[in-house]
């Protein structure tokens, strides 16, 4: 009897991961939650790594399993699950068998990171001390979250004709400097562009494919370094554009309403936090004035 036991909880062991394998071939695991995918490892092998380590704590100290990851579909939609499953003991307090539910917690997750980036990305921007610090931030924030690899941002000239390339970008994968040191010296006029785009347009501008867009007029560089998806948006104020930070991603990806929405708010955010800058700003400004005018003032003394 003890044989068949231990013969049915192998043969489990064996099922569970071969489902593993199946499900990354139907949905191709993007990420997971756990250690391994910090050190570096393939997708496959690290659901199963996590998985097999899962597996038996659960197997070993009759533990609960309660894990949480993301699965990228064939149409790349990215979607949240999470697996629950508790271990069946027999009379002699070893595991026969688990029992268990995956259930979508899509929404969840994304609502969790529409705050969380909400959040921290307002905490970043007020804490720093100019535009340019402000606009890193953003960048790093956004391209942490929500996945694409570059961010960059553009700027007024002094004379308000046309946007030029502000020194700072930002990028969560090597490779990307060329198309950076590409972009170094280039304008844009409004309506040129996916930076002029959304400047004349004050709305996101998203492009599924830049290297295929007859408008984009860094298609050649963009297919060079792996570029394919770009968005941009327009930072305001006082209804007036103050910058365009534009996102771009390695794969194809069709307009996102949901991301769009998300990274609004943040550039919302983030032109409410620049307009009481620019408030203390002016104040601080003016006091100044005025305490050097007090100072120049001659000392007036009365004399009895």
């Amino acid at each position: 009897m003890l044989c068949i036991i231990c013969f049915t909880a192998i043969i489990f062991n064996i099922i569970l991961i071969l489902f593993s394998v199946y499900i990354y071939c139907q949905t191709k695991i993007a990420a997971t939650h756990c250690a391994a995918a910090s050190c570096g490892l393939r997708p496959l092998l690290c659901a199963l790594f996590c998985n097999k380590l899962t597996l038996d704590d659960a197997l070993n100290n009759k533990k609960p399993i309660d894990i949480e990851h993301r699965i990228l579909l064939k149409d790349t939609t990215v979607r949240f699950v999470q697996k629950k499953c508790v271990p069946i003991l027999n009379d002699a307090g070893k595991v026969i068998r688990m029992v268990g539910t995956v259930q979508d917690i899509t929404e969840r997750k994304r609502a969790e990171e529409e705050i969380h980036l909400l959040q921290t990305t307002t905490l970043a921007v007020s804490a720093s001390d100019n535009l340019h610090d402000a606009l890193v931030a953003v960048m790093k924030q956004v391209c942490n979250v929500t996945g694409w690899v570059y961010g960059e941002v553009w700027v007024l000239n002094p004379d308000g004709t046309l946007l030029e390339r502000n020194h700072a970008f930002y990028s969560t994968i090597g490779g990307l400097e060329k198309f950076s040191e590409y972009t170094e010296g280039m304008t844009f006029p409004s309506g040129i562009g996916l930076p002029g785009r959304a400047w004349s347009e004050k709305q996101p501008v998203w492009i599924p494919d830049v290297t295929l867009d007859p408008n984009y007029l860094r298609a050649s560089i963009a297919y060079e370094v792996g570029l394919k998806a770009g968005m941009a948006f327009p930072i305001i104020a006082d209804n007036e554009v103050i910058a365009i930070v534009v996102f771009y991603k390695l794969e194809v990806a069709e307009r996102d309403e949901r991301l769009i929405k998300l990274v609004s708010g943040v550039m919302t955010q983030l032109g409410l936090v620049i307009k009481r800058k620019q408030a203390e700003k002016a104040l601080w400004e003016s006091k100044a004035q005025y305490e050097r005018l007090f100072e120049r003032e001659p000392s007036s003394h009365v004399c009895c």
